[in-house]
């Protein structure tokens, strides 16, 4: 099975309602719901709650697990952005987003920064300043 597999036998999202409609994967939640917040087109909202077929707490096992087609996910562009440009990953509600969400670097001190971290937090830096994760159409159609 793959991405493009979830949508063989059935017809993909004509809007957020639809998504109950869908096998789901989805991070734990710190209250234990299952909703996503929608933003849509002219600022509408929308709040979808599932039931996932798949809770984790690592991104790595919902992007895989969205690869091999086994529900739909809200992924952040920085792990699903690369398998969207090449077609293994789609936008299931084009036109819809989610809130956007913040990138932390946590380490314990500017002083006696390890040179490795010091050019992880550049890195991350120049890649996501250069992003402009407001326009998904953007980046997935460079």
């Amino acid at each position: 099975m793959t991405a493009q597999s979830l949508f063989s036998e059935r017809p993909k999202p004509r809007g957020p309602e639809d998504l109950i409609e869908l096998p789901s994967l989805d991070f734990e939640p710190y209250d234990h719901r299952h909703c996503w917040d929608l933003i849509g087109p002219e600022g509408t909202s929308m709040q979808i709650n599932h039931h996932p077929r798949l809770v984790n707490d690592s991104a790595e096992t919902l992007h895989a697990a969205a690869l091999e087609g086994l529900g739909v996910v809200k992924l952040g562009l920085l792990v699903g952005m690369q398998d969207m440009k090449a077609g293994r990953l789609i936008d299931v509600l084009p036109g819809w987003t989610t809130r956007g969400g913040v990138l932390h670097a946590v380490f314990p001190s500017r002083r006696g920064l390890l040179p490795a971290v010091r050019a992880l937090i550049d890195f991350l830096n120049k890649y996501v300043a250069e992003e402009d994760f407001d326009t998904r159409e953007a980046l997935i159609n460079e």
